[in-house]
């Protein structure tokens, strides 16, 4: 079968201090060490044995010499899984902007959660070892949150569902949880003016605040654990490099993190390891800002450091890997990268 290739859009493994057993990895109780999904329904699920793709439990149809091209734009628009969050060793929820949600079970099974009143959501968010253990937080693109409780959505209030800013209306486009903390992100793509403007969320207490608004351009990533919050978005064009790349500092302010990534690429990823470690990742000039390939920068003392790729990634990646999507460090201290219809695991300097 000749099947369209799978764009892995996000991915999410547990941080080394969540403390989680994942236990045995069995075929009757398969534990999961990261899972990455993408367009089509693509799923991968990262067992101790290394990566094993997984069927989604819906009808696709990707092959193009035996579906129609309405069938695979079908499929296309329904399987788009853009954002994954693990619940703990053996549970995950998967999203797509057309309002599907997957939810795996802890046997290991994939099952679509057919509920008309499920939210519709471009990212949702877990922390298997915190206080809110077992349950998610999902943003959407009308810029409304959502709460799960490992049964029912429940709508949370959100500041900006529903808002616009300058007469365009502000979407949701991350979400990150640390314990009973969160942190979304999002704004519009352009405003009256032409620039994007972005806007940042903080959950405390139950309820979501607005913490930052009218941001000079788009947050589209955010990763937190205890002690660390970061947030990311555009860079902004036709000027020199900015900070874009924010940390919550003392007394719930937001400031930049240092000297901007170079290029002016967009941060598209970011994986808050533990209160003083982080990885994020760039568009590699997706949105025709440069023609460079995708970055990996580390968080570490205060900084960004920018990890090479190119010529040290697989002879399968492209020298110039294109977008990288999202980075997930795994609990054994190794990096799972995915975007650019490739999934890659390493150390940060062989892959």
């Amino acid at each position: 079968m000749r099947a369209l290739p799978l764009l892995l859009a996000a991915c999410h493994a547990p941080s080394a201090d969540t403390g989680a057993d994942t236990g045995p990895d069995t075929a009757e109780d398969p534990a999961v060490l990261a899972v990455a999904v993408g367009e089509n329904g693509a799923i991968w699920e990262r067992r101790d044995a290394g990566w094993v793709a997984v069927d989604p439990p819906v009808d696709r149809c990707i092959d193009p010499d035996a579906c129609t091209p309405d069938e695979m734009l079908a499929t296309t628009r329904l399987l788009g899984l853009n954002s994954v969050a693990l619940l703990g060793p053996r549970e995950a929820l998967a999203v797509a902007g057309s309002g599907l949600i997957l939810h795996r079970r802890a046997d290991g099974s994939w099952e679509r959660i057919d509920d008309a009143a499920s939210p519709v959501l471009s990212a949702v968010a877990a922390d298997p070892a915190g206080a809110a253990g077992g349950v998610a937080v999902g943003v959407g693109p009308d810029g409304g949150a959502w709460s799960w409780d490992g049964a029912d959505w429940t709508p949370t209030d959100s500041p900006v569902e529903g808002a616009e800013i300058d007469g365009v209306a502000v979407a949701l486009r991350d979400v990150a949880l640390a314990g009973d903390a969160g942190v979304a992100v999002g704004g519009t793509f352009d405003d009256a003016e032409g620039e994007p403007e972005g806007v940042l969320l903080e959950l405390r207490d139950g309820a979501w605040t607005l913490a930052r608004d009218r941001q000079d351009r788009t947050l589209l990533a955010a990763g937190m654990a205890e002690g660390l919050a970061l947030a990311g978005g555009f860079s902004l064009s036709g000027v020199d490099p900015a900070p874009n790349l924010l940390r919550e500092v003392a007394g719930g302010d937001w400031e930049p993190t240092g000297e901007a990534l170079p290029w002016r690429q967009d941060v598209t990823g970011i994986d808050v390891v533990d209160g003083e470690t982080a990885l994020a990742v760039t568009d590699g000039g997706a949105l025709a800002k440069t023609a460079s390939g995708g970055l990996l920068a580390r968080y570490e003392a205060g900084a960004w450091t920018v990890l090479a790729l190119g010529g040290e990634l697989p002879a399968s990646w492209p020298d110039a890997p294109g977008a990288l999507d999202a980075a997930c460090a795994l609990a054994d201290g190794g990096i799972v990268l995915a975007g650019d219809q490739r999934l890659v695991e390493g150390d940060g300097a062989t892959w």
